[in-house]
Parts: C-alpha cells; sequence; structure tokens
C-alpha cells in the first residue's frame, strides 16, 4: 500500500514538474518570440530612415519620378511611423533598462522633430504630382535628377517649377540630413542596447529551466 501511494506521489509529481517546466518554456518560448519581433521592426526602422534619407537624395541627382514622388515618400514615412511607435510605446519596453528606454525617448525626439521636416517637403511633392513633364524631360530627371534636368531645359517652365518646388524645400531637406545622422546613431545605440537585454533574457530562461529541470530530478531521485 505504501509503495503505491508512492508511486503516485511520483508520479503526480512527475506530471506536476512536467507541466510546470512546459508551461514555464512555452511562456519563455513566447516572450523570446516577441523579442524577436522587436528585434525585426528594429532593424526594417533602421533601414527605413535610411531608405528615406536616400530618397530625398535621388531628389537632386537621379532615380526620381515628380509624378509619383508624393505618394511614394508619404508611404515611407507611414511605414516609418508605424514602426518608431511601435518600438517606442509597445508594453515590451516596460521590461527594457533605464540607459534603453532613454534612448527610445530621444528616437521619439528626433523622430518628431523629422515630421515636422517632413510636412513641407511633403507639399511641394504633391504639387509636383500634378505638373505634366514631357517624356524627354521625365527620362532627364529619373536619370540626374531635378537639379541637372533644370540645366537641361532652363527654358521649360514645367521643368523650372520642379526646381523651384524644390529649392524651397531644400532648407528643410538639410535639416533631415542633420538629424538623418543624429537618429542613425540612436538607432545603432539602440540596437545594441536591446541585443544585450535579449540575451540577458535568454540566459535567464535558460537558468530557470534548468533548474526547474534539476529539481525534478532531485526530487524524483
Amino acid at each position: 500500500m505504501k509503495l503505491n501511494v508512492k508511486f503516485m506521489m511520483i508520479v503526480a509529481v512527475t506530471a506536476l514538474g512536467v507541466g510546470l517546466l512546459t508551461a514555464v518554456s512555452i511562456s519563455n518560448i513566447k516572450k523570446i518570440s516577441k523579442y524577436k519581433d522587436y528585434q525585426s521592426i528594429q532593424a526594417e526602422a533602421t533601414a527605413g530612415v535610411s531608405d528615406v534619407f536616400t530618397f530625398l537624395m535621388k531628389m537632386d541627382y537621379s532615380d526620381f519620378r515628380p509624378g509619383v514622388g508624393y505618394r511614394e515618400f508619404t508611404q515611407k514615412i507611414e511605414s516609418l511611423d508605424a514602426d518608431f511607435t511601435y518600438l517606442i510605446h509597445d508594453e515590451i519596453t516596460k521590461d527594457f533598462n533605464d540607459e534603453l528606454r532613454e534612448n527610445l525617448d530621444s528616437i521619439e525626439s528626433i523622430w518628431s522633430l523629422l515630421k515636422g521636416r517632413f510636412e513641407p517637403i511633403e507639399a511641394a511633392l504633391f504639387q509636383m504630382q500634378d505638373i505634366k513633364l514631357s517624356n524627354s524631360m521625365q527620362t532627364s530627371v529619373y536619370a540626374s535628377g531635378i537639379r541637372v534636368a533644370h540645366e537641361d531645359f532652363p527654358d521649360e517652365p514645367d521643368v523650372t517649377r520642379c526646381f523651384e518646388l524644390l529649392t524651397s524645400v531644400h532648407k528643410d531637406i538639410e535639416g533631415v540630413y542633420r538629424n538623418y545622422n543624429t537618429m542613425t546613431k540612436l538607432n545603432m545605440q539602440s540596437t545594441y542596447q536591446f541585443k544585450e537585454v535579449l540575451a540577458a533574457i535568454e540566459k535567464k530562461v535558460v537558468l530557470i529551466t534548468i533548474v526547474i529541470a534539476v529539481l525534478l530530478c532531485i526530487f524524483l531521485d
């Protein structure tokens, strides 16, 4: 009878231990998965900032299409805004250390400043999309940018209008360039800090799993 009771206790404890280990493992896997998702969005945002910077450079130099520039630019900004909103305000950030949270606050400030810089640029692009350029003018703008196209077609009012719009927001574009360097630095710091946070969590998860497994083995020995 005593053996049966002992056997039943062992079975019950084993089931409880396995259940606990499984529950902890599933919970930790979900947590790490969410951190991995955050890391992925973090990389996406970093690439997105570079993409916007490259787009603005193209207005001056190459691969720019005035007819669709507004749509392309606003899509990039909307996507970036969604990424930064997630990175800065998602509940996962509650687990971050003070250093990383302070870095995210700085990123939020710079992003807010950049969005202000983007508004007049968007307005200029909005007007550009309605300017009708001939095929040869479009080819020139796409191949060399608005500035060179204006040199190629100095007497064409449509190209001149595009150039005037570009010139009107050049200070804002220069401001974006300056803030871009700051944002890039902050994103790099944030990425490095997050990697440290993720590594610490992964170690903690492994340690908890090992401790539960060892305690279970000791009890059943």
